[in-house]
């Protein structure tokens, strides 16, 4: 749905001078400047053309408590009848040189620094992560998709490059990757200096 098929969404892990946000267990709605990665950079996956940006939706609280999860299921179905760009919230679209498009959703309200038209290169910070659409917490959503139409495209494989990821199996060495990898479900992906 909505060429979200080998999607990845991207959290923000605290920094060592950072408070991990610790989950309520009754509303688990906290305000979403309390998470590490609210207004962190969110760069351009793809050199290529902005085809759709925006960014009036609001920034809304987490959804991070087994109640506020009940809550986000009723909403999702809400947000779902509105479309995608309701599930989507604030993002921006590029079509990449190659022809296909790459998303980034949930970026905070009034952080675009580009517009439709504009020429982007991988690694332009191009707005600031948020939590607008259908998010229970601050984090980017990113897709790659075959057609701009959120209605009608489909996800196609992605994989990240200069990445170190940490073994899930308990290790604690940093695997380094040059090919296009994803990282496992609840595993931590950090990013290196391609020079």
């Amino acid at each position: 749905m909505f060429g979200q098929s080998h999607a990845i969404d991207l959290v923000a892990w605290p920094e060592e001078s950072q408070v991990a946000v610790d989950y309520p267990t009754t509303t688990g709605m906290l305000p979403a400047h309390q998470f590490p990665g609210h207004g962190l950079p969110v760069l351009a996956m793809v050199d290529g053309v902005v085809a759709n940006a925006t960014d009036w939706r609001r920034d809304h609280r987490s959804r991070t408590s087994p109640l506020s999860h009940i809550y986000l299921a009723i909403e999702q179905n809400v947000r779902t009848i509105g479309g995608p760009h309701w599930i989507f919230g604030n993002h921006v679209t590029i079509r990449a040189d190659d022809g296909t498009f790459a998303v980034v959703a949930h970026v905070r309200r009034g952080s675009l620094r580009i517009q439709v038209g504009d020429r982007v290169k991988a690694g332009d910070h191009i707005a600031d992560c948020g939590n607008s659409g259908n998010s229970t917490e601050p984090h980017v959503h990113a897709q790659l998709m075959d057609r701009q139409s959120l209605w009608l495209a489909h996800g196609l494989p992605m994989g990240f490059q200069h990445a170190e990821f940490l073994p899930t199996d308990g290790e604690t060495d940093l695997i380094e990757t040059h090919t296009h990898d994803l990282p496992a479900n609840g595993q931590l992906m950090i990013t290196t200096d391609p020079s």
